[in-house]
């Protein structure tokens, strides 16, 4: 018996890094000698608890809504603490924040450094979102790579489920309609194994079932029905319809549709409460001692998992200020502590907070300080009780105000429900969930804060720009080359080329403009490898083809951890292909799989090598390079295209026996290639030049039904129509 479980729904400035070593300084309080060895251990567990605590203030400016901070700050973590093995999470958060704000870039190269980490949980997410980043920019054969590796190596994850969704989408997108339909079936069956008093169910979610039996292949071939009795300890029962999920009739799969309430027996939906525990039984007819009708039980326990926060005035989105005044709305969604027949109350801290600024410092400096290690002070706080907006909504609702602290206004009586707070704090909701779908005996604080303003409405967009001059001339002028760039690339492909020099050399001078100013004024690090790497674009669209070089190199010498550097490299690879120059690629292209490089980069220089030693019609190497690809680098994407030019060769060189075996490999590791047609169609000519014409025909069938959009799929019928005429 198989339950579901649900375990879990760069920029830097100069400054900074001044600030974080002074502060290990003083925090060490080295005064003597101290062994090497302990010493490092010391270093680095102060090391992580500061790359955590800056981790922790960037996601709090992300959630506050001052996103350039947040960006910057999370930024600085893998900078100021380069072994910490928090720099991965900070990754995985930048990367989530990209992912949201649909910039896939920045989320590709964000995740991607993610997924080094040896934290499986960060793992898990980290190819997840790597996947969803490369569908949004429509490179299927990446998200499938990403999302298949989360199927394969985290199946009991909660994003697996997800990653059948976007491989589904993606084959949707791509007219795979026969893919599409076996990914979407299987969202909601990677469900983990039934553990009794550690199942965990989200309460208000779908209830799923899953039935594991080899006995069950008997009863798919008879037709018979698999029925399951669920109940709860509240008192509702339903039986549950499972139906077969696998070829073979071992996996049985059912679900349930799961609310809050009152039970009410035999009406299709599990009525549940908080804390209840819901109960499967299942029937075995026949166990592997020779038992007859022996009865199965597994346990789940629902829990939910809290979230806090403030609300408009109609209570239907948070909101991320708080204005002098006016109502503030509070609200708690918790089905756990809705648990009798009347409506239930639950209690909330709310904390006005500030980070304070050190005297003496002029007004106008004051007002723009801050200090990114700076502990944050309460300014007011109070307790506040929620209640339930009806019985069985798990929804608890209240309402306070929050007062300009420096104003006339003063904190008295009203039911408690005033906070003292100034320009500029954080108002911060706090709410102890205390069991939830991570654990029933860890409690977790949920957070959410707002901005408080003084001012009016319209304001607020003002009030939280905090734009840097020098910061935003850089992003203008990036902006701006970006253009010039697109357009010096439209008039070289149209053969304008002294309109394409004119671009570019117009674009130049606004990405020189950003690097002369990074070597006087502390820009964020990202901003200057940007204006690098269209620097070497707009070189390479002028022809500049030295020039380039030069660039790539200048930002390996200033950021050699940079990823870009390796992209240069790649660049300038394909610019040198283009130019017939593919000797002089090769060099380029070996050095790029010596160095520390990103896997699928490697992988994509592996390919291009192959493709060269092809075009040179050097057979043996390039039918070497394509082997040592995809044993090299099995799950990238080009690992499947080497494969079929593997496989291709073996074809021209009549070698059948090893082609079918190379052909089984792509087809068991390769599920979701854009090639598999064609490889279909070769493998059915294969067997009809085996004179295995039954198997041939078996595989064209498969390919008509399999993509019958497919440019193969009318010379597979054609083909099947002649062998089953020869077998006759």
């Amino acid at each position: 018996m198989i339950m579901k479980i649900k375990k879990r729904s760069v920029c830097f400035r100069a400054g900074m890094a001044l600030l974080v070593t002074l502060a290990w300084m003083i925090g060490t309080g080295f005064n003597g000698v101290m062994p090497a060895a302990a010493q490092d251990e010391l270093s680095d567990a102060r090391a992580d608890e500061q790359a955590a605590d800056m981790l922790r203030r960037g996601r709090r400016l992300l959630e506050s809504g001052e996103i350039e901070r947040g960006e910057n700050l999370i930024g600085a973590v893998p900078l100021n603490f380069p072994r910490s093995a928090v720099r991965f999470e900070a990754f995985l958060a930048l990367g989530r924040h990209y992912l949201e704000e649909h910039d896939y870039s920045l989320a590709v190269r964000n995740l991607s450094r993610a997924t080094e980490s040896e934290d499986i949980n960060v793992l898990e997410e980290a190819h997840f979102r790597l996947g969803a980043a490369w569908y949004g920019m429509g490179d299927y054969g990446r998200a499938f790579s990403a999302l298949r590796r989360v199927i394969e190596d985290y199946p009991w994850s909660e994003y697996a489920n997800d990653a059948y969704y976007y491989i589904g989408m993606s084959h949707f997108r791509l007219s795979n309609w026969s893919r599409a339909v076996e990914a979407f079936r299987m969202v909601g069956t990677t469900v983990p194994p039934n553990i009794d008093e550690a199942n965990l169910v989200e309460s208000g979610e779908p209830f799923y079932i899953r039935v594991e039996d080899k006995d069950l292949r008997v009863l798919m071939r008879m037709g018979g029905d698999l029925d399951v009795t669920v109940t709860t300890s509240g008192g509702d029962k339903e039986i549950v319809r499972l139906e077969p999920f696998d070829a073979e009739g071992e996996y049985y799969f059912g679900s349930i549709d799961m609310e809050l309430g009152e039970p009410v027996m035999n009406d299709g939906v599990l009525q549940v409460k908080g804390g209840e525990k819901i109960s499967v039984e299942y029937i075995d007819s026949q166990t592997r001692e020779g038992q007859q009708d022996v009865v199965r039980v597994a346990h789940s326990k629902v829990v939910s998992t809290a979230r806090a926060g403030f609300m408009d005035g109609a209570f239907r989105e948070y909101v991320a200020g708080v204005f002098d005044g006016q109502t503030t709305f509070v609200q708690v969604r918790d089905f756990d502590k809705s648990v009798s027949s009347r409506p239930d109350t639950v209690q909330v801290s709310i904390s006005s907070r500030y980070v304070p600024v050190p005297e003496g410092l002029a007004d106008d400096v004051a007002a723009t300080f801050v200090d990114p290690d700076a502990e944050e002070e309460i300014r007011d706080s109070l307790t506040l009780t929620l209640r339930e907006t009806g019985p069985h909504t798990g929804l608890f609702t209240g309402e306070i105000m929050v007062v300009d602290a420096a104003g006339e206004n003063e904190k008295t009586g009203g039911g408690g429900n005033i906070l003292m707070a100034a320009d500029g704090d954080d108002v911060k909701i706090e709410y102890l969930d205390e069991v939830h779908i991570e654990s029933l005996d860890d409690p977790q604080m949920r957070t959410s804060r707002a901005r408080f303003l003084t001012g009016q409405i319209q304001d607020v967009r003002i009030v939280h720009r905090e734009v840097d001059e020098e910061a935003l001339r850089a992003r203008k002028n990036l902006l701006e080359a970006r253009m010039y760039l697109r357009l010096a690339e439209i008039f070289e492909s149209v053969g304008l080329l002294d309109r394409a020099a004119e671009n570019a050399d117009v674009g130049l001078e606004k990405v020189d403009d950003i690097i002369r100013r990074s070597l006087r004024v502390s820009l964020e690090q990202d901003k200057v490898e940007q204006a690098y790497q269209v620097k070497w674009e707009l070189l390479l669209a002028k022809g500049d083809l030295q020039g380039a070089i030069r660039v790539s190199r200048e930002l390996l010498a200033l950021f050699p951890a940079s990823s870009l550097v390796d992209a240069a490299f790649m660049q300038i690879a394909r610019a040198k292909i283009e130019d017939d120059q593919a000797l002089e690629a090769l060099p380029i292209l070996n050095g790029i799989l010596s160095i520390d490089a990103d896997s699928e980069l490697k992988a994509e220089a592996q390919f291009m090598i192959a493709e060269i030693h092809e075009m040179r019609e050097s057979q043996a190497a390039a039918l070497n390079a394509y082997r040592t690809l995809a044993e090299n680098y099995p799950r990238s994407p080009f690992a499947g295209q080497a494969l079929n030019k593997v496989i291709d060769y073996y074809i021209e060189s009549r070698d059948f026996n090893r082609c079918l075996e190379m052909l089984e490999i792509v087809f068991m590791d390769y599920p979701d290639a854009d090639f598999l047609d064609s490889m279909l169609f070769r493998w059915g000519v294969v067997l009809a030049r085996l004179n295995r014409s039954h198997e041939a025909i078996d595989k064209l069938d498969q390919l008509a039904f399999a993509y019958p959009q497919s440019a193969y799929a009318e010379r597979g019928r054609e083909l099947a129509t002649r062998l089953r005429q020869r077998t006759r």
